[in-house]
């Protein structure tokens, strides 16, 4: 089913967890879209019940303590592992 322009909802809230190192690319995709507030919760608590959408963006690894699976080898993980956004 094609959705047309008039059924495209605005997302005003938008939850995501943006790397430092990524935030400014971010924010030149971002400043075209005015009224969509970004909250990143790498930099501060977002209140998921209010959030319209989620951006899952790239990064390392998932944490070895999140995998639901054996590690055969770990050696082959991310070094830069980010327990913390994982969580």
């Amino acid at each position: 089913m094609a959705v047309g322009k008039s059924q495209i909802r605005p997302m005003p809230n938008l939850a995501t967890w943006i790397r430092q190192k990524d935030a400014k690319s971010f924010r030149t995709i971002f400043a075209k879209h005015p009224d969509t507030k970004v909250w990143n919760a790498r930099t501060r608590n977002v209140p998921l019940d209010e959030m319209d959408g989620l951006l899952l963006s790239g990064g390392s690894d998932i944490s070895p303590e999140f995998l639901r699976q054996d590690i055969p080898d770990p050696s082959v993980l991310d070094k830069q592992i980010d327990s913390e956004r994982d969580r």
